[in-house]
């Protein structure tokens, strides 16, 4: 697995949409503007590329919001 912190990734091209990672040619369209971590996992004769950012959600005081506690768990 390789991974490709938000430093190792070229900011210009992605404010138009485009993650270019830093020592290669892979460029990847994207509509995320603040990337935390790129990984590229190879998965049989394949690869797969995750990309990981943060989104704010907005709660609003008419929102409702539900929790579940699942207790602790014994094994």
């Amino acid at each position: 697995m390789s991974l490709y912190s938000h430093e190792s990734i070229y900011k210009k091209p992605l404010k138009k949409g485009i993650c270019h990672l830093s020592m290669s040619e892979l460029k990847i369209p994207t509509s995320q503007k603040s990337i935390i971590e790129v990984r590229i996992v190879p998965k049989n004769s394949c690869y797969f590329i995750e990309i990981l950012y943060k989104k704010e959600e907005k709660i609003t005081e008419n929102q409702k919001v539900a929790g579940i506690d699942l207790g602790r768990v014994i094994n």
